[in-house]
């Protein structure tokens, strides 16, 4: 019987090949990419909101989203320009457009009952009171708190700030759905990214043999 002595390296100190070679067995041994389910539960907000449907769509290999617009009348999808963002105004204001944050009030034993108060209760008992504006609006992540909210609404925040007279309501909520599957494809593609991937063998003081196997 003998004792064979193994050394090991953190990332950090491996040479710039066995960083490659770290970095390609950690996505062979079956990355997952993390975000694919805040990505879906905007995408059903989405479609729960503007009453679209979602057949089937991919993103990372191949790339393509199947969108359903046939619960809409056709009279209301066929508007353009200044009358589609009306009507996204009119329809869809309280979801697109909420008050602004102005601070967070020191009450916690109560809800404090306000119209321009948010309260949310949480698991301990006590309460958040968030003191919100009458004249600033937020635009950020208003389907699910999320970033990729802001990809899927951005086509409508576009038409709405400056309408193209041709432009229709289809077209749009198309638009939507296509921004949402690119920034999805472009977030799965930088989460595979070397820096990436890097940065998680960092974060998680993996070990390596001096060749970037896994220890």
């Amino acid at each position: 019987m003998r004792t064979k002595t193994t050394t090991v390296y953190l990332f950090d100190e491996l040479s710039d090949n066995a960083k490659s070679v770290a970095v390609n067995e950690y996505i062979n041994r079956g990355y997952e990419y993390p975000f694919a389910d805040e990505n879906s539960a905007t995408l059903d907000m989405f479609c729960k909101t503007f009453n679209v449907s979602c057949r089937d769509y991919e993103y990372g290999y191949r790339n393509y989203i199947n969108g359903y617009l046939g619960n809409i009348e056709d009279n209301v999808l066929a508007l353009s320009g200044v009358r589609a963002a009306t009507y996204f105004i009119n329809n869809y204001s309280n979801v697109l457009f909420k008050p602004a944050y102005i601070r967070q009030l020191s009450v916690k034993d109560k809800a404090v009952r306000h119209f321009r108060v948010r309260v949310r209760a949480s698991m301990n008992g006590t309460f958040s009171n968030v003191y919100t504006s009458g004249v600033k609006v937020d635009t950020d992540c208003n389907l699910t708190g999320y970033c990729m909210d802001m990809d899927i609404l951005e086509p409508i925040y576009k038409h709405i700030a400056r309408p193209c007279p041709s432009t229709t309501i289809e077209d749009i909520l198309n638009s939507c759905l296509q921004s949402w599957l690119l920034a999805c494809k472009n977030d799965y593609e930088g989460s595979m990214s070397f820096e990436a991937i890097s940065d998680t063998l960092i974060a998680n003081d993996y070990e390596f043999t001096e060749d970037g196997k896994f220890a």
